[in-house]
């Protein structure tokens, strides 16, 4: 890319992201930072990250993509699983935010809280989890 196309890439991207982090729904994935990484940053980094490069700090989601579990699921489950996500999606819609990138790969089925018996090897992992999580953004 150049120059010009960077630069509006970058500010397509910051839009994106400052629009996203201010959704709050408990089916969204929370945007808690982002920016471009300074001098400090670069050299914690031991140089691996350039001055300039853009980042996206979200909550962490424990559990696993949907698509990790695309055709082991029962209809019932599915249909859970899609009401969640249109509620996100709903959500996300009346606050300006239009997901460009949505795929099984970015719904994360989110670990059920406080369950002490959750497998993320279980075959049965979608009937352990309790919320849907959309990442907000394509990144």
């Amino acid at each position: 890319l150049g120059q010009e196309q960077e630069a509006d890439a970058s500010a397509a991207l910051f839009n994106e992201v400052r629009a996203s982090a201010g959704l709050q729904h408990p089916n969204i994935v929370t945007v808690l930072d982002y920016g471009r990484v300074d001098l400090k940053g670069s050299l914690s980094a031991n140089r691996r990250l350039a001055v300039g490069t853009p980042y996206l700090v979200m909550e962490f989601v424990p559990g696993r993509s949907l698509q990790s579990v695309v055709g082991r699921l029962r209809w019932e489950r599915m249909r859970e699983i899609l009401v969640l996500l249109l509620d996100a999606l709903a959500h996300s819609h009346a606050g300006g935010v239009i997901h460009r990138d949505l795929k099984p790969g970015n719904v994360l089925l989110r670990q059920a809280p406080l369950d002490a018996d959750w497998d993320p090897a279980s075959r049965d992992v979608v009937e352990q989890t309790e919320h849907v999580a959309v990442m907000p953004v394509k990144v």
